[in-house]
């Protein structure tokens, strides 16, 4: 979940950014083969203090533009965060897709 649902329990009004925050999870689990944070007791809490799933020498192997785009879906901040039409661009573009 987004850190922004983590921290409101779903009570406050949110934005297609919490996707955003997801389609990064997803990446991660695409490149990865793990889920999130496996093994983690405390989620929430290292969600809200700006913890993401640990990136070991095999991921990094991985294009930059595909890592870039992890990373950027992750942010802390929902305005730091692509929007849905904003990812399409990224991931349309020709050098994403070398």
């Amino acid at each position: 979940m987004a850190p922004e649902i983590v921290k409101y329990n779903g009570e406050e009004e949110y934005t297609e950014k919490v996707d955003c925050f997801s389609f990064g999870m997803l990446i991660y689990e695409l490149l990865t083969l793990h889920q999130p944070f496996v093994g983690y007791e405390t989620v929430k809490e290292l969600i809200l203090e700006g913890g993401r799933p640990p990136l070991t020498p095999r991921e990094i192997i991985y294009p930059t533009y595909v890592l870039d785009l992890m990373v950027v879906c992750w942010a802390q901040q929902p305005r730091e965060r692509p929007s849905a039409s904003q990812i399409v661009s990224i991931a349309s573009a020709p050098e994403f897709l070398r």
